[in-house]
């Protein structure tokens, strides 16, 4: 497999739409599809509405993040960078490197800086890192994944992370720098914008089979 990836590559991750999705991607009103659907096709069916921050990156896939990836807002941001792919969402932080086979890559430093507008003001945070998981999906790339390192110094009545990065409309957040193979890439900054997801849920539905 090349180390470079390709614009026609099949995504990596492929989650299944479903009708009122398609109508979203088409450009399409989500809120009145998935009401047409829940009207039409589900009975006793209820409306759910979630916000959450939308990362931009460069040629990003948006992957759902429940369900092993076929359920829940579309918040995980996956995208190449120089031979590697990169996954982050925050709120919670996560944050993974795929690598193919034979590319060594890894972080140069632990700190990931989100800064963001909120109604109160600005509001920066500093979230350090540690290794969650790492793994292969079977293939010829092998994934190393990263989530926040709670501080034991918190204290009950203060906001978390989460809870702040919950309130910004809009904002930055900065990655480590990264080697790729002997090459130091410097830190980049990703925008961010708060989005509102919308989804038919059936009473007492779990996550579906995997196909």
């Amino acid at each position: 497999m090349p180390s470079h990836p390709h614009h026609d590559r099949a995504p990596l991750f492929t989650p299944a739409l479903r009708p009122e999705q398609a109508l979203c991607r088409a450009g399409k009103g989500c809120r009145a599809a998935l009401l047409v659907a829940c009207t039409a096709v589900l009975s006793g069916c209820t409306v759910g509405f979630w916000s959450y921050q939308q990362i931009a990156a460069p040629e990003a896939q948006y992957v759902q993040v429940n369900c092993n990836g076929r359920d829940g807002p579309p918040k995980l941001a996956y995208y190449p960078f120089h031979g590697i792919f990169i996954a982050v969402a925050v709120s919670p932080l996560d944050l993974r490197l795929r690598t193919p086979r034979g590319v060594h890559a890894h972080l140069d430093g632990d700190s990931v800086l989100v800064s963001g507008h909120t109604d109160k003001g600005n509001v920066d945070l500093t979230l350090h890192l540690k290794t969650a998981a790492q793994a292969s999906d079977g293939s010829s790339l092998a994934e190393m994944r990263f989530e926040e390192r709670h501080d034991n110094g918190w204290q009950a009545g203060t906001p978390t992370s989460d809870a702040q990065i919950d309130t910004m409309t809009t904002g930055t957040i900065q990655l480590p720098p990264i080697t790729i193979d002997g090459t130091a890439w410097p830190a980049q900054t990703l925008s961010f914008t708060r989005k509102v997801y919308t989804e038919v849920m059936k009473p007492n539905a779990g996550c579906p089979a995997p196909p």
